[in-house]
């Protein structure tokens, strides 16, 4: 009777412990919810005002250039009117017609002045050679006027392809925007023969069809050791350009 007693009352002890225990988790599972439910609204109490922030930060950046943007313009009226105040010595002189030009478009036309100075230079240049020539028996033609020095500039891959980079003065670039086979040829893309020769093709082409015919130059450089292969790209070229090895 007495082991019955003692096996019932340990019995009793365990179940007693064993609902503690489920008590205490239960409780803790219930702090962990209430926490992770605090934690929650805080995260989206957080992302409306970190949208808001970055917002700001983001029309205070634009501000800043605007202000900047400002400051230099500012700054050229500043200092316009200085060099007038000094240049004015008492009297209104009647001041000639003014032409008011965007500040890229007037560069662009000041490129392109000091390409076509360059193209006049260069062609007295190719005028006192051809007279030389044709006195000679020569056959070259002029430099077609559409930019100073070269047209593009070559480079001879080891592989048989052709590298084309843009070469010409940075004034000429409307001129020879209106080249036909200028486009996709200086890519600075690598060009297989027939790809290079279809573009070259049209460029020639056009230089003879001018009223007075002319040839473009390209600057020329060996990127490989084969003697034979250079060779037969080298001539490949020269069916289209007057070239310079570099």
């Amino acid at each position: 009777m007495a082991d019955s007693l003692a096996a019932a009352s340990s019995q009793i002890r365990k179940e007693r412990i064993h609902t503690t225990m489920l008590i205490e988790l239960l409780a803790l599972l219930v702090f962990m919810s209430m926490a992770y439910a605090f934690l929650s609204r805080d995260e989206l109490r957080k992302d409306p005002l970190q949208a808001k922030v970055e917002r700001l930060e983001r029309e205070l950046a634009e501000v800043k250039t605007e202000n900047r943007r400002l400051e230099r313009e500012n700054a050229v009226l500043k200092d316009t009117v200085r060099r007038l105040i000094a240049e004015h010595d008492g009297t209104l002189r009647a001041n000639p017609k003014m032409v008011t030009l965007p500040e890229t478009q007037f560069e662009e036309l000041t490129g392109e002045l000091a390409n076509k100075d360059q193209m006049l230079e260069e062609r007295q240049r190719d005028n006192a050679r051809l007279r030389a020539q044709l006195a000679g028996g020569g056959s070259d033609l002029p430099n077609c006027t559409v930019t100073a020095g070269f047209l593009v500039s070559i480079e001879l891959l080891g592989d048989g392809r052709y590298l084309v980079r843009p070469d010409w003065a940075d004034g000429a670039a409307p001129a020879v925007a209106r080249l036909p086979g200028v486009d996709g040829f200086a890519t600075s893309r690598a060009l297989t023969r027939a790809q290079f020769e279809a573009h070259a093709r049209q460029l020639r082409d056009w230089g003879r069809d001018q009223s007075v015919a002319c040839g473009f130059r390209a600057r020329v450089t060996n990127r490989h050791s084969s003697l034979d292969l250079y060779k037969n790209q080298n001539r490949v070229v020269e069916r289209y350009f007057y070239t310079a090895r570099y």
